[in-house]
């Protein structure tokens, strides 16, 4: 290759840094022939992009049928910051000679960042750029990303730590037949609402089947919801519904009454968004879903939870009396994250830039910070903090 550029990132290998920090590193250019150029420069930059595209089908001429594509599309820029590091004094073109060149750069973070996230219809995303400015010809142009973390930090935002309980009860009408075919009631519950990857969520369920009606599977989930969100040609979100983690319990027989629980490991998976970003949105919850055949619909009930980047301490700053030390907290982990490539949880956006095929890490999925807990779930138990609870509903099968 007649160019070759290595971007590497000061005293941070892994590349993953947090709103409000200094990014700062060093651009390193080789080339083997002599280059016309107008300049050098080294730019820093945030965005977020979502696309997607929709068919609708219309009548068209002489009553025919006519299938159009809507492409829905929203962007953001967070920063863009440029610096010139090489560049002649009256702008003209000049020869850069057959050599090594090294530049560095630096960059005040903005504060309020989104974190870094690459999913089907979108990415939020973070890279440095050097570009070579050729006249009369196409730019060579290097890009690294790198990782952005928003915090979310549960010794800041204790409601996240405390019990989350739902209820729910479904009644069975007889197929082709007037009467009551029974009811099922399921009743889901997690220690904690907030947690972070590396732990274990402790999902517990009790099952009181009173009807006519056999569930030939019962599974619990940790489900990731995406909403992305259009600017044109108007304002309409699209949702990606994953499942990370599934447990299966196995069947349920008539009048039958269990008591189900299971862990559910957290992989490397972006945070909860809570807002950050205009125009996508991360979010999460445990579906405990009992499946039944037939005409009948499975029956389901969902766990809101927050992935956050900070796990509780127990007994965290306690000089600060508003932080509760006896809350339901988390073991303190065994070491520092550990920052882990994102788990693919599905195809992954392309934003068809030709400028990508100079991409260092053309693969590259965000890295998230993951923790080591001893006790796995990282959950102390604690009886004392009440439960985020709603009243129960009751829903009826109509034939």
């Amino acid at each position: 290759m007649p160019t070759f550029c290595a971007i590497t990132f000061n005293e941070n290998p892994s590349g993953v840094y947090c709103g409000g920090q200094v990014l700062s590193g060093k651009v390193s250019l080789t080339t083997n022939r002599i280059k016309a150029i107008r300049g050098i420069y080294i730019t820093v930059r945030g965005y977020g992009d979502v696309r997607w595209t929709e068919h609708r089908t219309r009548n068209g001429a002489n009553r025919r049928r006519v299938t159009d594509t809507v492409w829905y599309r929203a962007h953001d820029d967070y920063f863009n910051s440029r610096v010139d590091v090489l560049r002649s004094p009256d702008g003209n073109r000049f020869d850069l000679v057959p050599g090594k060149y090294e530049y560095n750069y630096q960059i005040l973070l903005p504060s309020e960042l989104p974190s870094s996230f690459n999913g089907q219809y979108g990415t939020v995303r973070y890279e440095v750029i050097c570009t070579i400015d050729r006249p009369w010809k196409f730019d060579n142009v290097f890009k690294h990303p790198f990782t952005i973390i928003r915090p979310l930090d549960f010794n800041q935002a204790t409601i996240y730590m405390q019990p989350v309980e739902r209820q729910e009860t479904k009644q069975f009408s007889r197929i082709f037949c007037c009467g009551h075919g029974g009811e099922i009631y399921i009743k889901g519950s997690i220690p904690v609402g907030g947690f972070v990857p590396g732990q274990t969520i402790p999902v517990s369920a009790f099952v009181k089947n009173l009807a006519r009606v056999s569930c030939y599977e019962t599974n619990a989930c940790l489900v990731q919801t995406v909403e992305y969100r259009s600017y044109t040609p108007h304002r309409k979100s699209r949702f990606e519904v994953t499942p990370v983690t599934l447990n299966l319990f196995g069947p349920l027989e008539k009048y039958e009454e269990k008591e189900l629980s299971c862990n559910l490991c957290i992989p490397a998976i972006a945070p909860t968004s809570l807002n950050s970003c205009n125009i996508i949105e991360v979010s999460y919850y445990v579906e405990i879903q009992l499946k039944t055949r037939g005409l009948h619909s499975n029956m389901t009930v969902k766990l809101p939870v927050t992935i956050g980047t900070i796990p509780y301490f127990y007994n965290y700053n306690a000089m600060d009396t508003s932080v509760p030390t006896t809350s339901r907290g988390a073991v303190t982990p065994d070491a520092p994250p550990a920052y882990e490539e994102a788990i693919k949880l599905g195809p992954v956006y392309s934003t068809n830039d030709e400028q990508d095929q100079y991409m260092q890490n053309v693969d590259f999925l965000p890295r998230y910070p993951v923790y080591n807990f001893a006790n796995g779930t990282g959950i102390q138990p604690d009886n004392t903090a009440p439960a985020i609870t709603t009243q129960p509903t009751e829903t009826k099968e109509k034939y």
